[in-house]
């Protein structure tokens, strides 16, 4: 790496609530590894995660890679088989309940309440409060359908690549 970097932790800007005990965690696990390896995530709630690679995963998935898409490394990583871990999520609301990233137009309706509730509090707001307040005010009911829909662009991308 011209950076000199060992370890990288993968966010996405379509991801505003990210859970930083989460990133904290992920980037303890990876930063231990010695051999390609990575964090996956992916069963954490939309909209609140990462990925963790170390340097040897990523020259490996480069190496083998055979498109210029790489929106979805983990998709790659498994192809490839290399190993992982994951960091749980410990709050009440699960994976299939809420929706928090902005894929789509209503998700951004959803980002906007969220925002309007919460951004005049600055950085004091933990993302528990968020998740309460999102089923409370059942705003899945905006944007959960849409999950389906992002799952099969995964899906479809996944066999392009």
């Amino acid at each position: 790496s011209r950076l000199n970097l060992n370890h990288y932790l993968i966010t996405y800007s379509d991801e505003p609530f990210l859970d930083l005990k989460m990133i904290k965690d992920s980037f303890k696990i990876i930063s231990k590894s010695k051999t390609p390896f990575w964090i996956d995530n992916s069963n954490a709630i939309d909209g609140t995660f990462c990925y963790g690679f170390n340097q040897d995963a990523i020259r490996l998935m480069l190496n083998k890679k055979n498109s210029k898409d790489t929106e979805v490394w983990g998709t790659l990583a498994n192809r490839l088989k290399i190993p992982k871990t994951s960091v749980k999520q410990n709050f009440r609301a699960k994976k299939d309940t809420v929706r928090l990233t902005i894929d789509y137009e209503e998700d951004f309706e959803v980002f906007k309440i969220l925002a309007k509730e919460f951004f005049n509090q600055k950085f004091n707001v933990e993302l528990h409060q968020i998740l309460e307040f999102y089923i409370k005010s059942e705003l899945y009911k905006i944007n959960l359908f849409r999950s389906n829909d992002y799952l099969e662009r995964l899906r479809i991308q996944s066999q392009l690549s």
